[in-house]
């Protein structure tokens, strides 16, 4: 092993978080409750805090292969902040900002729609296609209104039927 990397600082978190880890399972705690040269965890936490450089040492290909996965989340979380650009939370700010504006843009354009057909006199026509299901008229002349919804209430063979023209 000729190139033992050494302990980086920035590191040192979470090398005492997987000590902690490690020593809070349950094996570890049995195997030290078995163990009369050690007295607590917490005396072997120190003991290992003060050795982490011989043991970074002793695992230096596994802490190779732990910076080279490190290395590669890096370039990886570059390239996807290049890709999306976004400020912390300027994302979460832009939805907050633009919700009310695109719902309210949709209110308005559909009282407008409503509005236009009430002035088109198409409401009721719409309104009936809407509850009827666009069912044709029954015989008889296609252009006049349909009855009005009481008509529908009742069952279809209770339904008013077209007047023929001339009868």
């Amino acid at each position: 092993m000729t190139n033992t990397p050494g302990l980086r600082p920035e590191d040192r978190a979470d090398f005492e978080s997987v000590l902690r880890l490690a020593l809070g399972l349950i094996d570890i705690r049995s195997a030290l409750l078995g163990e009369p040269t050690v007295r607590t965890s917490a005396s072997l936490y120190a003991q290992a805090l003060a050795a982490a450089e011989e043991i970074t040492a002793a695992a230096s290909d596994e802490y190779r292969d732990y910076l080279a996965v490190r290395k590669a989340a890096e370039r990886l979380k570059s390239l996807r902040s290049k890709r999306f650009p976004t400020v912390d939370g300027a994302l979460w700010a832009a939805l907050v900002v633009l919700t009310p504006l695109v719902a309210g843009a949709a209110a308005a354009v559909l009282l407008l729609i409503g509005h236009g057909l009430h002035l088109a006199d198409a409401e009721r026509r719409f309104g009936h296609h809407c509850r009827v299901g666009a069912r044709p008229h029954r015989g008889g002349d296609r252009t006049r209104r349909p009855p009005s919804s009481a008509a529908y209430s009742r069952p279809p063979a209770q339904w008013p039927r077209a007047r023929r023209p001339g009868t």
